[in-house]
């Protein structure tokens, strides 16, 4: 258990060894172990037990998280809008198909906007695993709907099987939707399996059955390419949240943000951010040497918003010299929406002796480097602006 979070109550611990016994009885039947898929559904669907089945709250401030429809109208009416659209285009028989429901709020206000906009599917159907959750979706939709719009309402245990046109609404159920997890071993598909390990449980492997291969294979044909072998280059072979490693350089071990070496508003001398992407026809500075793009390019440029160029007396096109502590260039501006307040972008990649002055933009990059990679931080700069 994770020393930060809070402890269950008494109650709560009980049940919960009550599902972990429920769990390692199925799995001594099944002969070791079970696939992580079925574990998954066991820990949120198994009757009376589940996380999603035990009948406590789980939405909003008396529950365990809260979702945007939980949270007011103003998310399911903004969508709906987005809905409507569709369904008028998709035509009179176009479904709407809702996975997870949640307590039923998203379903609620969109029906009602969508039935306001005249724009009600021709069915609205809700794939909800949990029994317990159906019943409250549709106890509140049956209370808060006309009888013709809940007459459009029904559930399923799975996607529709026919061919349908229409639009697949999700929000916030990745983690809800018991799924297969697999790794590739010498070319072969295998999957992930939960088997007992004391007092708890521990992941092992499986060779896969015909079924889950064959949609491996699938997804690989569509994508054009293969799955890599193995997983993620990591300890646990997992995508880590909180890396193990990084806390041991003494860095932190959850991706937090790091601030900028020069961060903007910093320094009243130099007042701007700068960045240096390439020029655009320029991909990296082996393309310059391409006449006609150069031709298309012109000369090095430095875009700047009008409201930063107003305050400096620089016109459209008017040579500036841009400057910091390390150092400076000359080149022309452009006053451009490109460029956002604050901010000017030195277009970058042009060879110094192309430059005016023989210089260009990497007069004013730092040496700074990144704290993990050790890379260059060329869009880590403050510089000043000023008519040449």
């Amino acid at each position: 258990m994770h020393p930060d979070l809070p402890l269950p109550d008494d109650e709560a611990l009980r049940h919960s060894r009550t599902l972990a016994a429920h769990i390692r009885a199925e799995i001594a039947h099944a002969g070791g172990s079970i696939p992580f898929s079925r574990f998954m559904d066991l820990c949120l669907y198994a009757p009376g037990l589940g996380y999603y089945s035990a009948g406590s709250t789980k939405f909003g401030e008396a529950g365990d998280f809260l979702t945007a429809p939980e949270s007011g109208r103003l998310f399911a009416a903004t969508v709906s809008g987005v809905l409507a659209g569709a369904l008028r285009e998709l035509g009179p028989h176009a479904r709407v198909l809702e996975v997870g429901g949640g307590s039923g709020a998203f379903a609620e206000v969109a029906l009602k906007r969508l039935l306001e906009l005249d724009a009600l599917p021709d069915r609205y159907a809700i794939l909800e695993p949990s029994a317990d959750l159906r019943q409250r979706q549709r106890e509140r939709l049956q209370r808060t709907l006309t009888p013709l719009v809940f007459g459009l309402v029904e559930w399923l245990d799975r996607p529709f099987e026919d061919e349908w046109d229409g639009v697949l609404f999700a929000n916030e159920v990745i983690d809800a939707l018991p799924t297969p997890r697999f790794v590739l071993r010498g070319g072969e598909v295998h999957e992930e399996h939960v088997a007992v390990d004391g007092d708890g449980f521990v992941r092992t492997e499986r060779p896969a059955d015909a079924l889950l291969a064959a949609a491996v294979r699938h997804v690989e044909r569509y994508l054009e390419a293969p799955f890599a072998e193995g997983g993620f280059p990591t300890p646990s072979g997992q995508c880590e949240f909180f890396s193990e490693r990084l806390a041991a350089q003494g860095l932190d071990g959850l991706p937090d943000h790091v601030p900028n070496h020069e961060p903007a508003g910093s320094s009243s001398a130099f007042p701007l951010a700068m960045i240096s992407p390439p020029a655009r026809n320029f991909l990296n500075s082996t393309f310059v040497n391409v006449k006609s793009l150069r031709s298309i390019e012109g000369e090095p440029l430095l875009e700047i918003h009008a409201d930063d160029a107003g305050a400096r007396g620089i016109a459209d096109g008017a040579m500036v010299r841009v400057f910091n502590a390390r150092g400076e260039y000359r080149c022309r501006a452009e006053v451009s929406r490109r460029a956002r307040p604050g901010v000017v972008n030195g277009l970058g990649v042009w060879w110094r002796k192309l430059g005016a002055d023989g210089t260009n933009v990497n007069q004013l990059t730092s040496q700074h480097l990144t704290d993990i990679g050790r890379g260059p931080t060329f869009y880590d700069c403050l510089v000043q602006v000023e008519p040449a």
